[in-house]
């Protein structure tokens, strides 16, 4: 395929935290065969746990240098996956009921039309209490009113 670029730096970085990954179970199955004051696992249990230590003290600096450092988001692609998600009427609900956000939300999908435009035209609420519900950071906030706090 031209111009194609293989993952192989994040593809290894998959493969080091699964072996991680399976170094701990036999950590955690080491730990569970202690009898008395005797482990007679504690060498597996270490082996693994220095093994672990070892590749991801190795993989990070190289994902970074390799895949991260340089990288930048598109911010304005970004947003505009967002606004265009019908997860968004989910912060309707409160306002307008499951049922309204939920018409909203499967217009939304039938048209293409964003929930914001859907909300405007069909919720009865607001210009602005419809941006506040449906501001991405609120949503991510915990509490219920989706500020940082459970409205007391």
């Amino acid at each position: 395929m031209p111009g194609k670029v293989n993952p192989v730096v994040c593809e290894a970085v998959i493969q080091v935290g699964a072996q991680v990954t399976g170094n701990c179970q036999v950590i955690t199955i080491g730990g569970q065969w202690g009898q008395l004051d005797l482990n007679v696992m504690l060498p597996v249990m270490a082996r693994n746990m220095l093994e672990s230590v070892h590749l991801l003290s190795n993989a990070a600096p190289v994902f970074v240098d390799k895949a991260l450092r340089g990288l930048e988001a598109n911010r304005e692609r970004a947003e505009g996956y967002v606004e265009g998600s019908i997860s968004m009427a989910t912060a309707l609900n409160p306002l307008i009921g499951y049922d309204s956000a939920a018409a909203i939300a499967k217009k939304s999908h039938a048209t293409g039309r964003t929930v914001r435009e859907l909300a405007y035209e069909e919720s009865g609420l607001s210009r602005e209490q419809i941006d506040q519900a449906l501001h991405p950071h609120r949503q991510t906030v915990p509490g219920l009113d989706g500020a940082g706090s459970s409205g007391d």
